[in-house]
């Protein structure tokens, strides 16, 4: 895998590795353990994904 490819993914599948391929899974991890622009694309991914689902929130905010 490569940036191209880790890029695709996460626009189709998303940052969930659950639902990717294992085969595809690893290869990610694989590849974000020595490329820290994959793990800043891993990273604006996640962060994206938890917004849309309001998930960053903090508890004194969804409270109020």
């Amino acid at each position: 895998m490569d940036l191209d490819d880790l890029k695709e993914q996460l626009a189709t599948l998303g940052p969930d590795l659950s639902r990717w391929p294992k085969a595809d899974a690893d290869a990610a991890v694989e590849l974000m353990a020595g490329s820290v622009e994959a793990q800043d694309l891993f990273a604006a991914a996640t962060a994206e994904e938890m917004a849309i689902f309001g998930e960053d929130e903090t508890p004194s905010e969804s409270a109020a």
